[in-house]
């Protein structure tokens, strides 16, 4: 059966509480400056709120170990008059033991005429791309599968090849400067132009190993 619920409830509480079996409710009409409760099983089923600029649809709870739960969904209409997906917000189930569930929020908008996975907030916060929901980091990670950009301008990309240290056989010491060499006709220059060597050698590999820490180069 269909079950039809209008007019205005203002300045009221409304509570329709029961189990709705393989049947259609709707509620229609103003509801101001009231709480409006709905209670009890909605089976096979999907509970839809509907407002003047847009609606929101409140899956139904399946009651699973896994998978979703809830969610809400903000249609419209397209350019043909065909009411379409436009966002979607879905809260998940990752696990159900007892005294250590967790869940999940997954952010999905439509891409090309279908609903895409934007960031996906788990273990830890993903936002994913070609490799999908697969690479959750854990709890105070964030993973990407582009690149990160600030005012438009890319600053941190792809992990880059690995980049070998250098070796330092010059001999020389280093003391956190580059020394003047002079005229090496006249004496013999090798300990400063080998302390400069080192010099570089120190600092070139303090870059490379700061690159490694970060992750823009492999090790």
């Amino acid at each position: 059966v269909d079950g039809t619920f209008s007019g205005n409830l203002s300045a009221v509480g409304g509570t329709f509480s029961g189990n709705i079996g393989a049947v259609d409710g709707t509620f229609s009409g103003a509801i101001s400056g009231a709480s409006v409760t709905v209670t009890g099983q909605v089976q096979g089923q999907s509970a839809r709120f509907e407002t003047a600029s847009g609606e929101a649809t409140l899956d139904a709870v399946t009651g699973s170990s896994t998978g979703n739960l809830s969610g809400w969904t903000s249609k419209g209409d397209n350019s043909a008059g065909t009411e379409v997906d436009y966002a979607r917000l879905r809260c998940g189930v990752r696990s159900n033991a007892a005294g250590n569930h967790a869940g999940r929020w997954l952010f999905q908008v439509a891409q090309g005429g279908t609903l895409a996975d934007m960031l996906s907030i788990e273990n830890g916060i993903v936002v994913p791309g070609s490799a999908g929901l697969a690479n959750d980091r854990g709890r105070g990670s964030v993973d990407i599968d582009d690149v990160y950009y600030v005012q438009g301008t890319q600053v941190v990309g792809s992990q880059q090849s690995a980049i070998a240290s250098l070796t330092n056989s010059t001999g020389g010491t280093t003391d956190g400067t580059l020394a003047a060499v002079t005229d090496t006709s006249a004496s013999d220059q090798s300990g400063p132009v080998n302390d400069n060597f080192a010099e570089v050698n120190a600092k070139v590999d303090a870059i490379l190993s700061a690159l490694r820490t970060h992750g823009l180069i492999a090790t």
